[in-house]
């Protein structure tokens, strides 16, 4: 009795790693319906404290050791900013892409399960920041680009827009201002010219499906369009993160616009994922 108590106690989590993971389960707000597999997976799955987002196994599909690994990790990432002088009020707002994720890959699964995790591992190596209402990521130019004095792997920010509130010109304005303060304060030895956006978002043919008062038609204004390439990536933002060509007929358009973009691409007729510098 007592050697199969010890080898359960084994497979527990330690108090100190069980501890942290739920500390940021909670201060991430996750959603409640998330809870009863949440607990039953910090019971039943033990996390290493020697656990690190460097040695991470980036193609695991293990949701659920997963989502507890990169709760537990978000310790380290905080000890990070605070070395940096962060507010952990923009490490919160980082981070709350684990629950988005969740979110996206439970529904996709059908229980408790985080993917996406070499988007992720950027947020927990402290290579890419939520700045109010887009992120914005050390990163390094796509093209040589000599109108700009730019060549391929120069130093660049790179933009992302997280899915959420409305993408409103006045929110993007306060974001580009919060990210020129905050890697000038925070990263002064990162130099670079420009911010550039690689988006389906840039895309000049949705000119065609939204009106000019469009958010998305006011923010890809924000960029000069240097290279497009043909991509429906598209496809897993409007509709579930699994629709693709070959599925698209069965997935249920939720928008005029959407049911658009599906009509287009179900007519052979093609979106494109562009690279952009900002103005």
């Amino acid at each position: 009795m007592k050697i199969l108590e010890k080898v359960l106690c084994r497979k527990k989590n330690s108090p100190e790693v069980r501890r942290t993971i739920e500390e940021f389960y909670k201060a991430l707000n996750f959603p409640s319906v998330h809870d009863k597999e949440f607990y039953k997976a910090l019971d039943e799955v033990r996390i290493s404290p020697k656990t690190n987002v460097k040695s991470y196994d980036v193609d695991s599909t293990d949701g659920r050791r997963n989502l507890l690994s990169f709760l537990y990790m978000c310790k380290a990432l905080r000890e990070r900013y605070a070395e940096r002088g962060i507010p952990e009020e923009i490490l919160y707002k980082t981070l709350s892409d684990l629950v988005i994720w969740t979110n996206t890959w439970t529904d996709l699964k059908g229980g408790l399960y985080l993917g996406e995790l070499w988007w992720l591992s950027l947020h927990l190596d402290m290579q890419l920041f939520r700045l109010g209402r887009l992120q914005f990521g050390f990163g390094k130019c796509l093209y040589d680009l000599p109108q700009y004095k730019l060549k391929k792997d120069d130093p660049v920010i790179d933009v992302h827009i997280p899915e959420g509130e409305p993408l409103t010109p006045e929110e993007c304005d306060k974001s580009f201002a919060q990210a020129r303060e905050f890697f000038k304060k925070y990263f002064p030895e990162f130099k670079y010219e420009y911010f550039t956006c690689h988006s389906w978002l840039l895309d000049d043919t949705l000119d065609e499906l939204l009106p000019e008062t469009s958010n998305v038609i006011k923010f890809k204004a924000r960029f000069d369009r240097v290279h497009s390439e043909k991509e429906n990536m598209l496809l897993r933002y409007i509709f579930k993160w699994n629709v693709n060509e070959t599925n698209l007929r069965h997935a249920y358009p939720i928008s005029d616009f959407a049911a658009e973009v599906k009509r287009r691409v179900l007519s052979g007729k093609d979106f494109n994922i562009t690279y952009g510098i900002l103005k």
